[in-house]
């Protein structure tokens, strides 16, 4: 859509050359993160993945992991559900 060559900005600007086309932030980044995320070997993935599941589907071992942040003076944190994001 913003691409320099028979896009959507291009087709704006020959119409009215005067005109000032901005990207989208949001998209940017989100270009951003998926590229990034395609650089995490899929191993590395698949432990994220598998982390999730072992704690999320337990409540005593959601304690545990509370207990381990208290005992190492850590923030207490939630692990958060991995999800893909949909290919451009």
């Amino acid at each position: 859509m913003m691409g320099n060559n028979e896009s959507f900005k291009t087709f704006l600007l020959k119409d009215n050359p005067n005109i000032i086309v901005n990207d989208c932030i949001c998209h940017s980044a989100h270009l951003v993160a998926v590229a990034a995320a395609e650089k995490i070997p899929s191993n590395v993935e698949a432990l994220l993945q598998n982390l999730y599941s072992y704690f999320s589907r337990s409540p005593k071992r959601q304690c545990v992991l509370e207990e381990l942040q208290e005992y190492f003076k850590k923030s207490k944190l939630k692990i958060l559900s991995p999800i893909k994001t949909r290919p451009l």
